[in-house]
């Protein structure tokens, strides 16, 4: 719309309508990702995974968990932040143990 002198006017209405549809779009589009489960045993009984049946994979906090068995939900719901931070020690031992990838070309040899 113009104005008499020949500005162009926005209504407020159009503005927030605008800005509102941006931010939708936005937060749709930038979904956090999913950190996948960096061990090979149930965090819970420590077994690993698959001796029981296919693992029961969840989402939880933006971060993929994995557990042997329904009979460790429980144990798991109780404090998860227990077994978030065993998770992270865990894989961080495993991390630490594993050896470089120079060090591993060069045993190959």
């Amino acid at each position: 719309m113009r104005t008499a002198n020949g500005r162009f006017f926005v209504p407020p209405t159009v503005i927030v309508l605008c800005m509102a549809f941006s931010g939708a779009v936005l937060a749709a589009d930038t979904k956090p990702a999913i950190k996948p489960y960096p061990l090979d045993k149930c965090i819970v009984s420590g077994k690993k995974l698959g001796e029981m049946g296919e693992p029961i994979t969840f989402t939880y906090r933006d971060r993929e968990i994995k557990r042997c068995c329904a009979g460790c939900k429980a144990k798991f719901d109780k404090d998860p932040e227990i077994f978030l931070k065993k998770i992270d020690e865990e894989a961080a031992k495993a991390k630490a143990a594993a050896p470089a990838p120079e060090a591993k070309k060069q045993t190959e040899r």
